[in-house]
């Protein structure tokens, strides 16, 4: 225990040197001295903190449904990373149309009242960053929150994959990705590799 303890203070501790250096994208800042900027580094599996979701009886339907939003989720993610808003809001727009389409009659009584839960929280956001196409700072904060309901769904239902959940330092926020590689979605290529990686989630 005090192993796993003192490995997640190392990791935090490498996270945080991660991003010590101001982002490029700040209003007050014209340069980016990548001279302060230390690239964070990968973690094994078996240090972070390990999720198991809580159901695993999904029928095809549900399980079916919740990866399609998880794939366009990392899709947006990705997108985010490469500074490229108009892929985030294709993104944005599939997410939306996914969970118009969820047949919820494929959800137990209890999977239906926890997934609802999320919904429109979740399809308004995804909303938010499709119609936002030439407003990319618009679409990281909707992204931002959208991630909170893409990480409950997945705790949840899972993904369909492993994956994870990463942090942010510079913005005290998560997000969600299939590699222990940072890409962060907050900064892009101004600050690709600031963050660390917390937890992973099966």
């Amino acid at each position: 225990m005090k192993t796993i303890f003192l490995s997640s203070i190392a990791i935090m501790a490498l996270g945080i040197s991660a991003c010590n250096s101001t982002p490029q994208n700040a209003s007050n800042v014209e340069t980016h001295d990548e001279s302060q900027h230390t690239e964070s580094v990968a973690v094994k599996d078996s240090d972070l903190k390990a999720i198991t979701p809580l159901f695993s009886d999904l029928s095809p339907e549900v399980s079916s449904s919740i990866k399609q939003i998880v794939d366009h989720y990392i899709n947006v993610s990705t997108a985010l990373g490469n500074d490229d808003n108009k892929a985030a809001a294709s993104g944005g727009m599939a997410i939306s149309e996914i969970i118009t389409h969820v047949d919820k009659s494929a959800f137990s009584k209890e999977q239906k009242t926890l997934y609802v839960k999320n919904e429109k929280a979740l399809k308004e956001h995804a909303t938010k960053i499709a119609a936002n196409v030439n407003n990319i700072e618009v679409q990281r904060e909707s992204f931002e929150k959208m991630s909170e309901d893409v990480y409950d769904l997945v705790k949840t239902f899972g993904g369909g994959r492993k994956l994870y959940k990463a942090h942010c330092p510079m913005v005290d926020a998560d997000w969600l990705t299939e590699t222990n590689e940072i890409k962060n979605p907050y900064f892009g290529e101004s600050m690709l590799t600031c963050g660390l990686i917390d937890e992973i989630v099966f």
